[in-house]
């Protein structure tokens, strides 16, 4: 019985089911139902066996309107002269650098089936390659997104959360949960200067402004010293100062006194005061000279970059000085902390840091595309004397390699005092057009003539030279870079204009040094690169033609008084300074 009354119920919508579908009447179809029915070319993902082949097309997905009509927008045909989706490429039209695909060098070809022929790439970029490499921190495609262990986010601060690996290879803790900060919570806690209305007693003769007026608390929990008045008796702000006193310069916010940092008081500078780090601006430290505190940089000679600032900050070496630097890596959006004093009229502190803030091996360049105080890290320090000693993998972000940056030069006004700036290392670019502001270089070891980039060939066609950017600027280490080289070099000894005509592994100079004294123009010929720390019987000197006697000379050497390593100043002959060698020499004839 129950049967019958279900059925009974269900013949009304039977009949109108029954009716629709045999009616022959298209209009019965529902489209966006996801079902495929009579009068219908597509509905949804449901296309009748149709594809953008059977179309006429060359391959391509596609989709469907929203009146259930197949829609071929992707769908491709290669070779009509547009890059259309699926495509890699179309002729000359797409990203043709060998860049886009993992290499360093070259130009790709396009396939008949627009796909792209990387057969005259070079240089394959290690970083995407599914693992983690030396000298690099991660890697994407690695099992596990590559990130190590020890890339967490308290290794820099931070609340936990999610460190995931960029497409530059590197760690990014964005996804890591920032302290929150206690300004704001009406008690005045540690590295806090003030907190609303309590202002910890302090007044605005307590910072200097002698003058009176009233001291207020900044919302960011630091003293607002607007509305305080620097003049008044015994205030100095004459140049030099007196050390000791307070002085306004520029009538600013911060407290200043008078010091004196080479203890000379016609040296005597206006500095901010500082009882502790924190009253200091960020990446200043409280710092004491002749008794008195003032807020400065730190200076540091470190190699990698790296140092550690008094307030117990991290830091990176730049400029011998140790600037502050967090979690941020190559690639990644920074702030800029001087924009930030610049759009709020007011300094931020040590206590204020953020880590999520700054670069971790680089400064914060501007972003002319980024609206604020943003930016982007730049390319990071490296350890350059490592990598040419090979004690070291060089370190750098993906078309980046590590370049020694020490160099050999000659001043025009002592012209016999060759000078060899500090050891060091930068990322530079290893292809033209990369940053419009950073010159591109591959490096390589004038004497293995391999590239310092993983300990691989100089690219096709090219050969390792030793650097200079003129006669009396080299290179000041024995690091080159790979240029295009004749298939037929010069040979030892020829005249030539050029390092690249005399052929990998050697340079244009001088030719008689221990015989000649340098002349600005005369003449040059091809002599091959040497390690200068042994200078008699050097294996890169062996087997030279001739019947002379072969030595291998620093090119420092090349320029000072009788070949030797100090400098006699000829209008005092009793001021006698050192000089330090390159380690870059040349194998050259010792005199007849």
């Amino acid at each position: 019985m129950w049967k019958q009354r279900i059925f009974t119920l269900l013949l009304p919508v039977l009949a109108v089911v029954l009716c629709a579908c045999d009616s022959g009447d298209p209009k019965g179809a529902v489209c966006g139902n996801g079902v495929l029915e009579r009068g219908e070319a597509c509905d949804l993902d449901q296309f009748g066996g149709a594809t953008c082949e059977s179309l006429g097309f060359d391959g391509g997905a596609l989709a469907c309107s929203a009146t259930c009509e197949p829609v071929t927008s992707g769908c491709r045909t290669c070779g009509n002269g547009v890059l259309e989706p699926g495509e890699a490429c179309d002729g000359t039209l797409g990203n043709l650098q060998c860049s886009s695909v993992g290499f360093v060098l070259g130009v790709t070809g396009c396939r008949a089936d627009c796909t792209l022929d990387t057969g005259g790439c070079q240089l394959p970029l290690f970083c995407g390659n599914g693992q983690v490499d030396p000298g690099e921190p991660c890697d994407p495609t690695a099992p596990g997104g590559g990130v190590s262990e020890e890339a967490t986010c308290g290794s820099v601060s931070l609340l936990p959360g999610p460190v995931v690996c960029d497409a530059n290879c590197r760690p990014d803790f964005i996804g890591c949960r920032v302290p929150t900060s206690t300004c704001g919570n009406g008690t005045v806690d540690g590295g806090e200067a003030c907190e609303g209305n309590d202002l910890r007693g302090r007044t605005c003769e307590d910072l200097f402004y002698f003058g009176g007026g009233t001291l207020r608390c900044h919302p960011g929990c630091t003293y607002d010293a607007s509305a305080c008045s620097p003049l008044h008796a015994g205030t100095t702000s004459a140049s030099p100062c007196e050390v000791g006193l307070p002085c306004f310069p520029d009538h600013e916010e911060l407290p200043r006194r008078c010091v004196t940092l080479t203890g000379d008081p016609a040296d005597a500078t206006c500095e901010v005061a500082c009882e502790g780090h924190d009253d200091c601006p960020l990446g200043l430290s409280c710092l004491e000279a002749g008794g008195h505190h003032y807020c400065g940089q730190e200076t540091c000679d470190r190699p990698d970059g790296r140092c550690l600032l008094a307030s117990g900050l991290p830091g990176r070496c730049q400029g011998g000085f140790c600037l502050v630097a967090g979690a941020r890596q190559f690639g990644q959006v920074c702030v800029i902390p001087e924009a930030v004093v610049a759009l709020t009229h007011f300094p931020v502190f040590n206590w204020q840091y953020d880590p999520m803030w700054h670069c971790a091996d680089s400064p914060c360049e501007p972003d002319g595309d980024t609206e604020g105080p943003y930016g982007t890290c730049g390319p990071p320090a490296c350890d350059g004397p490592g990598v040419v000693a090979g004690t070291a993998p060089d370190p750098c972000p993906p078309l980046y390699n590590c370049v020694h940056t020490s160099e050999m030069m000659v001043p025009w006004d002592r012209l016999q005092y060759p000078v060899l700036t500090p050891a060091g290392g930068q990322c530079l670019p290893m292809i033209e057009g990369l940053t419009p502001w950073h010159q591109y270089k591959l490096a390589c070891h004038v004497l293995t003539l391999r590239m310092t980039y993983r300990d691989v060939d100089c690219p096709t066609g090219t050969g390792c030279v030793p650097s200079a950017n003129s006669l009396r600027r080299w290179q000041g280490s024995l690091q080159g870079a790979c240029v295009a080289v004749p298939e037929t070099p010069a040979v030892q000894g020829a005249a030539c204009t050029e390092s690249a005509r005399c052929g990998a592994g050697s340079a244009c100079v001088p030719p008689e040094p221990l015989s000649e004294p340098f002349v600005e123009d005369g003449p040059r010929v091809c002599r091959r690169a040497c390690d200068a720390a042994v200078y008699e019987d050097n294996p890169a000197c062996a087997g030279l033609p001739g019947d002379r006697t072969w030595v291998c000379l620093s090119i420092s050497r090349f320029f000072t008084q009788d070949n030797g390593l100090t400098w006699t100043n000829p209008d005092d002959p009793e001021e006698v300074l050192p000089v330090t060698p390159a380690p870059l020499g040349f194998c050259v004839p010792t005199p007849l």
